[in-house]
Formats: C-alpha cells, sequence, structure tokens
C-alpha cells in the first residue's frame, strides 16, 4: 500500500527515520547526476568535442597548434572519465549503506511508499539531467564544428520471432570494427572466438549452441584464407 507523501514524511518523522529518508534520497540523486556525468563525457569522447572546463586558455605566443592543443584537451578528457567512472562506483556503494539502513531503521509498511517517491524523483532528475546535457552536447558540437556521434536507426530487424536485446541493437548499430580488410588473420578471430565461448559457457550455453559456433568460425575462417 502507497501512502501520499505528506502522511509517509509524517510517519518518518515519528519513528525517526525522516533524516535517513533524506539522505538515501540525497545520495540517489548524486549518484543518477554522476551516472548522467559519466555518459556526458562517453559522448564529448566519441564526438571528440572538450567541454568547456577543459577549453582552458593557450597562450598566443607559445609553439601551440591546434592538433597538440586538441590532442592534450582529449587525453585531460579520458582522465576525467576514469575519475568519473571511480566516483560513480564509490557513490553506488554509499548507496547500498543507505539503502541498508533504510531496510533496517524503516518499518516495512513504509518502504513501498519510500521506493514510490525515490523512483519518480530520481527519474524527473533524470529527464532533466539528459536535457541539460543534451543542451550542451549540441552547443559544443556546433562551437567546435565536430558533428555528434549517432547511431540511431542502423539495424533493421527482419523476419524475426523475437524482438532483438536492447543491448545487441545497441552492438549491432556500432558497425563493423573494419569494414574492409587489407589481410585477413585468423588467429584474431579465433581469439575473439575464444572469449565468445568462454562467456557462453560462464552464461551456461547448451552445448550444441556452442558447437555451432566452432563449425561456423571454422568454415568462416576457411573462406576468408581463400
Amino acid at each position: 500500500m502507497f501512502l501520499p507523501y505528506r502522511l509517509m514524511s509524517k510517519e518518518l518523522k515519528r519513528q525517526g527515520c525522516w533524516k535517513s529518508y533524506l539522505q538515501y534520497q540525497k545520495t540517489l540523486e548524486k549518484r543518477c547526476k554522476n551516472s548522467h556525468r559519466l555518459h556526458f563525457l562517453n559522448e564529448c569522447k566519441k564526438s571528440e568535442n572538450i567541454p568547456n572546463f577543459l577549453n582552458f586558455r593557450i597562450p598566443t605566443n607559445g609553439a601551440f597548434n591546434d592538433k597538440t592543443v586538441h590532442e592534450f584537451q582529449l587525453k585531460l578528457l579520458k582522465q576525467e572519465i576514469v575519475k568519473a567512472r571511480s566516483d560513480l562506483a564509490a557513490k553506488v556503494e554509499q548507496l547500498q549503506l543507505k539503502r541498508n539502513n533504510i531496510k533496517t531503521q524503516v518499518p516495512l509498511t513504509l518502504l513501498p511508499s519510500i521506493l514510490l517517491y525515490t523512483r519518480i524523483n530520481t527519474q524527473l532528475l533524470s529527464k532533466k539531467q539528459t536535457v541539460l546535457h543534451n543542451k550542451k552536447l549540441t552547443a559544443l558540437s556546433e562551437k567546435q564544428g565536430r558533428p555528434l556521434f549517432t547511431v540511431q536507426n542502423t539495424v533493421i530487424q527482419c523476419e524475426l520471432d523475437q524482438p532483438l536485446p536492447t543491448h545487441v541493437i545497441n552492438t549491432l548499430s556500432l558497425g563493423p570494427k573494419s569494414a574492409v580488410l587489407d589481410a585477413f588473420n585468423p588467429k584474431d578471430v579465433l581469439a575473439e572466438v575464444d572469449g565468445l565461448l568462454y562467456y557462453c559457457k560462464s552464461r551456461k550455453v547448451n552445448n550444441d549452441t556452442i558447437t555451432d559456433i566452432n563449425v561456423k568460425t571454422l568454415n568462416y575462417i576457411k573462406k576468408g584464407k581463400n
């Protein structure tokens, strides 16, 4: 049963759990912002657009050309991405601690209401962050003259019994690693297939499917050599 927000807040205050709830919600918001910031930085990296906080002033009388400065800024951007991932991992751990505190302190009857209102608040914040970062990316693209990396509507599903999972579509939309290969290296193919087979075994894929993968890989290598 879900309580109105006003009644839920009163009950939390009566139980002495109001501050714990606010801390939990604040941690959720920080995790959401960190996640969107990491996505924003990755999008900047894909399109090689430099965020405003990395667009520092370059001396005009120095021996700095545009290419050198841009490459240096990209290195700094990669470091920011690494730091953003670390911050996000720390926020996830902190969020888990706050969630455990909520579970132990709050009565079970209030947990559904807490889940509902924190989710609503997080979804609203996520939408705002998405709109904000999309505006920033568009402005950076126009200012720096670098088109945004987009692969929307590049996968066509045809004659499938079931629709493809989202992560499969996202992977296929990136296109082939190399459109045209100057030389075929069967060792590279086998190395990638080994990784795929290890993934299949860890996910308990049936042996018939694994055998089918091996047979088709060998046929592909034979055709590639020819």
